[in-house]
């Protein structure tokens, strides 16, 4: 089941692969990869996305340019590089895995893996810039994090726009 932290990151990526016009993402879509992958953003060059409104499929035939996966609460790096190596061998051209704690994305491709933190991103041309994605508000006011701290009125808290369970409450003024 996706998180709040899951779904704000796609929502932030689909913004961004949506500005430019010659992609088409799509959300949660089947691709008839081993037993039906779903990746939670799958990227396709807008000239090859046609949609029939007279009769839908199940399992989408044609892999993507890019195929995104944000890490869940429950999966492990592991199981999503594994992920990642079956959708390359199905002719996915690359795949961001993108974990938001540590605020990093796993980019695979057949000509490279790398590790990027909070900044652009860019495959088979295809652009985004992860310091948007994990945008980070400043807070000013008092703010108790959990190990007991308390920041006044006149510092900085930096926090993530939605303030993890292990803090407790932010008063804005």
């Amino acid at each position: 089941m996706p998180s709040f932290n899951h779904s704000y990151i796609c929502a932030q990526l689909m913004r961004q692969f949506l500005l430019d016009e010659s992609l088409q993402p799509m959300p949660d879509l089947t691709l008839d990869i081993e037993s039906g992958m779903s990746p939670d953003i799958s990227v396709f060059r807008k000239e090859e996305v046609k949609p029939d409104f007279f009769e839908d499929i199940l399992k989408a035939k044609k892999a993507p340019v890019l195929a995104v996966e944000v890490m869940g609460l429950h999966q492990s790096i592991q199981e999503m590089l594994d992920s990642a190596k079956l959708l390359l061998k199905a002719w996915v051209k690359a795949v961001w895995i993108v974990e938001p704690y540590a605020r990093s994305v796993f980019v695979l491709s057949g000509k490279e893996q790398r590790l990027f933190h909070q900044e652009l991103v860019e495959t088979e041309g295809i652009r985004v810039d992860f310091a948007k994605v994990f945008f980070v508000e400043r807070w000013r006011g008092t703010a108790v994090v959990s190990s007991g701290k308390q920041l006044t009125s006149g510092q900085a808290a930096i926090m993530p726009p939605a303030v993890s369970s292990s803090a407790a409450g932010i008063l804005r003024h």
